[in-house]
């Protein structure tokens, strides 16, 4: 299987931003153990969105991402655990408008502007 896409929505780059580098580092490397198996031992489904999977990165943060047809992993949330589920309910409505948001950064780096 080849290694899936990481994609970060716009409020997860901003999330990713705000922590420590330390966090940062471990954060980024269990996306990179995502890339290559997105549904590693320790994976759990969020309850009530079946679609969307939530890991530990370190001891004290959780990333909350997608699976798009097996080729994209996208990330929605990184925070503390303590946070990390709050605001959950629309995570359909936060997927798509990460991937409005992706598809339109997409469009301006192939000088096809924004529509």
């Amino acid at each position: 299987m080849d290694d899936l896409e990481v994609v970060f929505s716009p409020a997860a780059r901003r999330e990713i931003k705000k922590l420590a580098r330390d966090t940062q580092r471990l954060v980024l490397e269990t996306l990179e153990e995502l890339q290559k198996t997105p549904r590693p031992r320790g994976v759990e489904k969020i309850q009530g969105h079946p679609d969307f999977y939530r890991i530990k990165a370190g001891h004290d943060h959780r990333i909350i991402y997608h699976i798009l047809r097996e080729r994209l992993l996208v990330v929605l949330v990184i925070r503390d655990r303590k946070d990390a589920y709050k605001g959950l309910d629309d995570l359909d409505g936060k997927l798509g408008a990460a991937l409005q948001s992706i598809d339109e950064q997409m469009r301006v780096n192939l000088g096809l502007g924004a529509r």
